[in-house]
C-alpha cells in the first residue's frame, strides 16, 4: 500500500474530470487505513459515479468508511443488480440500518450514481441515478435506531478493508457534512459530477458547497489519483491512498 502526499493545486481554474480508475475486483482499491478526523459527526451525505464490469454472485463495495474497531460506519455496496446500504453505529457496535434496493437496476458497462444521505436522526436517504428510493423500493432487513456521532473514521474506496472489491470503473466520491435533499442530488447527478459540474461552487439548485468536506476526483491528477479537491477551509484536505494502483490504471472514461 502506498499512501500518496503529493499536493496539486486544487484551487486552479476548474477543469471537466474525464478520467476514471479501473479497479481489477482483486487487490486495487482506494485506502486511508488511520482514524481521521473527515469534518463530519452525526451527519453525512456521501456519493459516487461508479461503472460495474460485474454485477451477480458478488458483494461489491463502492465506498465504506468507519472507526476501528469501534463501528461508526456507513457502507455503499453493489449486490447483485442492486444497491445494499448498511449504517453500523458506534456502541457496540450494532448493524442499525441494512437496506436494499428492489429496482434490479445497476446493470455491467454503465455508468451510475447512487448518493447515501444518513442523520443519525435516524433519517437515512438513498439515491440512485438522482431519484430517492429509500421510502418505496427497499427491503429493511435491520431498520433500528442510532447513532454515528464520533468524528474519528477511515475511508475507503472500492473495497471495506481490503474485502468485497469492487470489480469496474468509479470516477468520483464527494462527501458532504449535511444531509443533501433531493434537488442538490438531483443536481450533481444531471451535471455529471465533475464532467461538467464544479462542486466547490454554488450554481443552479446546487447550494451546498459550503458543506462539501471532501471531493476524491479519481485519476484526475494521474500522479496523484486520490486527491482531495474540496475547497472546504474548515476540513483538512484528506488525499486518499491507493493500493496497487498507478497511473496505468487512469483511463479516459466519464458520466455523460
Amino acid at each position: 500500500m502506498s499512501i500518496q502526499h503529493a499536493q496539486s493545486n486544487v484551487a486552479e481554474m476548474f477543469r471537466p474530470q474525464l478520467n476514471s480508475v479501473d479497479l481489477n475486483g482483486t487487490d486495487e482499491y482506494f485506502i486511508n487505513n488511520s482514524n481521521l478526523d473527515y469534518g463530519w459527526g452525526s451527519t453525512v451525505s456521501i456519493a459516487a459515479w461508479f461503472k460495474p464490469d460485474r454485477v451477480t454472485g458478488v458483494t461489491q463495495h463502492i465506498f465504506a468508511t468507519n472507526e476501528f474497531g469501534i463501528g461508526n460506519e456507513i457502507q455503499a455496496r453493489v449486490t447483485d443488480e442492486d444497491i445494499t446500504v448498511r449504517v453500523i453505529e458506534d456502541v457496540g457496535p450494532t448493524i442499525i440500518k441494512d437496506w436494499v434496493t428492489t429496482l434490479d437496476t445497476i446493470v455491467i458497462g454503465a455508468w451510475q450514481h447512487v448518493c447515501v444521505a444518513w442523520s443519525s436522526t435516524n433519517t437515512l436517504e438513498i439515491y440512485i441515478d438522482g431519484v430517492n428510493v429509500a421510502d418505496v423500493n427497499i427491503t429493511k432487513s435491520t431498520d433500528l435506531t442510532g447513532s454515528t456521532i464520533s468524528v474519528n473514521r477511515r475511508m475507503w474506496i472500492g473495497t471495506n478493508n481490503g474485502g468485497g472489491n469492487f470489480d469496474g470503473r468509479i470516477h468520483s466520491v464527494n462527501m458532504y457534512s449535511s444531509l443533501l435533499d433531493a434537488s442538490n442530488v438531483a443536481a450533481i447527478y444531471n451535471g455529471g459530477d465533475g464532467t461538467h459540474f464544479d462542486l466547490n461552487r454554488n450554481q443552479g439548485n446546487y447550494d451546498e458547497a459550503g458543506n462539501l468536506v471532501h471531493w476524491w476526483r479519481l485519476g484526475h491528477d494521474t500522479g496523484v489519483l486520490g486527491q482531495d479537491y474540496a475547497l472546504n477551509p474548515v476540513t483538512a484536505e484528506r488525499n486518499i491512498g491507493t493500493n496497487n494502483l498507478n497511473s496505468a490504471d487512469v483511463v479516459v472514461d466519464s458520466p455523460t
